[in-house]
């Protein structure tokens, strides 16, 4: 009882962080949109809701008995997941904008984005460690993490197309044997391979220490009431 009443806290405790954390993002481009009366920076609110795209899907997943009872919906609602997925960490390279940039409140801008950032990752993370646990009825627990560090090397490609093929996650499902064919083009062609791999590489590397340090909270967090 005494763990339960923790647990239900923690979530609510949780929620209450990540909103705020929200919060703070969209209030920083109101603001920076009510000082400069420019809506240059707009696109971060598209780009979270891309991002906050995988996280409604596994909650959905998790909600849903007809989903999680089906294994085609379920290996369905798994690849869309996936599709979307590259979304939540692109926004870390929205930071390149900056360079083209001699604001006076360059720090401000910095922050914006930074925030931003911060939290289509943390999104994109929940949304791993919610697959993780929903997969663990039907894939044995070991093959996880090896399946997890996969899907984050996926993300980096995802990545690498988004940024400079600019490809979105749209045109995968209004094009895919273009985005298909441009994909193994850019991995094997001399010309754009050694971009394309270290980009993809250095990504995806990222993406899945930040999972395995949250998995390692999540798992510390689970047990500390035992």
């Amino acid at each position: 009882m005494i763990r339960s009443k923790i647990y239900s806290y923690s979530n609510i405790a949780f929620s209450i962080a990540l909103f705020s954390s929200l919060f703070f993002s969209f209030l920083l481009l109101f603001l920076r949109i009510q000082k400069t009366h420019s809506l240059t920076y707009s696109f971060l609110a598209w780009n979270l809701f891309l991002a906050a795209i995988p996280f409604f899907i596994v909650y959905l997943m998790r909600l849903s008995r007809t989903i999680s009872g089906s294994r085609f919906l379920t290996v369905s609602a798994f690849f869309l997941w996936l599709l979307f997925l590259p979304n939540a960490p692109y926004i870390i390279t929205d930071l390149m904008h900056l360079a083209h940039l001699s604001s006076e409140k360059l720090w401000f801008d910095v922050l914006l984005i930074a925030s931003f950032a911060w939290n289509g990752l943390i999104l994109g993370i929940l949304s791993m460690l919610e697959m993780k646990r929903l997969l663990l009825n039907r894939i044995p627990a070991q093959k996880i993490n090896l399946l997890m560090m996969i899907v984050s090397f996926l993300c980096g490609f995802g990545i690498y197309l988004g940024r400079f093929a600019r490809y979105n996650s749209w045109d995968a499902l209004r094009h895919p044997r273009l985005v298909l064919g441009n994909a193994i083009d850019r991995m094997f062609l001399p010309v754009s391979s050694q971009q394309t791999w270290s980009i993809t590489l250095s990504f995806g590397l990222f993406i899945f220490i930040c999972y395995l340090l949250f998995n390692a909270l999540v798992y510390r967090r689970k047990y500390a009431g035992k």
